[in-house]
């Protein structure tokens, strides 16, 4: 790409190949202040979400990494198909709680992607409801997606 600047003739270095893929198209949904409003998701789904001031929500389970109040969070509910590993990807940064029973669900695996998803977490859960806690996320808009473990 080329640029005049001040009479001059600037060449713009190309954008890596990966910066120039478009992201899958996500379903825009608004993540809950808390358990009992959280909206559905379902596992293969990707969702751009709409981040709830951080001292607005109300977690199940405190989180582990403290909010303050220039951050973003919410909660969302998931029906888990099977017992097994699963993986909640983010396209950012936020702390990822995941509830079952009323207790958080330990992590077991921690992987960076490029592109459209950057963090995935995996925690081995247990066919039926859960709830996704996002805190300390420093901007209010966050892509997700949530499915099996590879």
């Amino acid at each position: 790409m080329m640029r005049t600047i001040a009479g001059f003739i600037c060449v713009l270095a190309a954008m890596p190949a990966s910066a120039q893929t478009a992201c899958p198209a996500a379903t825009p949904l608004a993540a809950a202040v808390s358990a009992g409003s959280a909206p559905a998701i379902h596992p293969g789904q990707t969702v751009q979400l709409a981040l709830q001031p951080a001292p607005q929500v109300r977690f199940a389970v405190p989180a582990h990494r403290p909010d303050d109040a220039k951050t973003y969070g919410g909660v969302l509910a998931v029906t888990v198909p099977a017992t097994g590993a699963w993986r909640v990807g983010l396209g950012g940064g936020a702390w990822i709680e995941v509830v079952q029973d009323g207790k958080a669900v330990a992590s077991v695996a921690h992987r960076h992607g490029d592109g459209c998803i950057v963090k995935m977490v995996d925690f081995p859960l247990q066919a039926g409801p859960a709830q996704i806690e996002l805190s300390a996320a420093s901007a209010p808009g966050l892509r997700l997606e949530v499915g099996p473990a590879d």
